[in-house]
């Protein structure tokens, strides 16, 4: 009786560390390989989690959130281009999760062409960032990580930087999730009522990353979708912690609980859904 009870008992813990281990998603999240390639050797699916790669150049370094109005993508429509920098792998798998997003929300990804005014560009660089909604003005189009074939080319770009390390589904999702208009959950007016941030161990330049977006700003419908801890947007000890032996962010109520998802949680479907007016009884997900 004792040898079963022992059984159970590490069963049960096993079961504990995988859920934990999995990023926080839910059971009924099912955590998709896009095909990323972010030129690591470590299989770890969360590209801030890699000790290696704090501190470097590729840390999240989001456009200023400051904005007054988040612009949605007219019609759900993102017309999109994918620089000749970014190899043929990494965009291949970009348009795997484009045709991800659009199976579960009514949000359609199109290749760009001459006469699309605003569109979204993909392009390498040395962080990972990208705008919050469409860009409509002229700060955008002064970047200079403009293709010459772009440059050239009248049109509003909204530009998503991704360097070599930002291509793990987690940093890449967080960006496509900006794109299209739905701030980092951590930015949310309510989330003081589900988190607790130390701002005196945040890495330097984050305490921007953790601003709260005005109420006014957001897109209609978005924070009617209760917060999230488990968002591939929320932000996580690994990603803003200075100090890794300290904690950085945890949830209020319940500190055992693993922050931030691997992947699209339930809640950022329902969001995009919610921000693009999206027919409710058409997708799951």
């Amino acid at each position: 009786m004792a040898k079963l009870a022992c059984f159970l008992f590490l069963l049960a813990l096993g079961q504990t560390f995988a859920a934990r281990s999995s990023g926080g998603n839910s059971p009924d999240v099912v955590v998709r390989d896009f095909g990323f390639d972010s030129g690591r050797t470590s299989s770890a699916s969360r590209g801030s989690s890699i000790s290696s790669s704090r501190g470097s150049i590729w840390d999240d370094a989001d456009d200023d959130f400051s904005t007054p109005k988040i612009q949605a993508w007219p019609g759900g429509i993102v017309p999109y281009e994918i620089s000749s920098d970014i190899s043929s792998t990494n965009a291949a798998a970009l348009k795997r999760m484009f045709q991800d997003i659009s199976d579960k929300t009514c949000v359609r990804f199109v290749p760009r062409t001459r006469s699309d005014k605003n569109y979204a560009l993909i392009q390498s660089g040395n962080k990972c960032s990208a705008p919050l909604g469409m860009s409509t003005g002229s700060s955008s189009s002064k970047s200079s990580l403009l293709s010459s074939s772009s440059s050239s080319s009248t049109g509003t770009p909204s530009n998503i930087i991704l360097g070599q390390s930002c291509f793990t589904t987690t940093r890449v999702a967080r960006r496509i999730m900006n794109l299209l208009g739905i701030p980092h959950e951590t930015s949310r007016p309510d989330r003081d009522d589900f988190v607790e941030i130390n701002f005196s161990n945040l890495r330097p330049g984050y305490d921007k990353q953790v601003k709260q977006v005005a109420r006014s700003a957001w897109l209609p419908g978005v924070l009617d979708v209760p917060y999230d801890l488990q968002s591939v947007t929320q932000y996580t000890d690994d990603d803003i912690a200075a100090n890794t032996n300290n904690w950085a962010i945890r949830a209020k109520s319940r500190r055992n609980v693993q922050l931030g998802g691997d992947t699209f949680s339930s809640s950022d479907w329902a969001k995009i859904r919610k921000a693009y007016n999206c027919p409710s009884s058409s997708f799951s997900g």
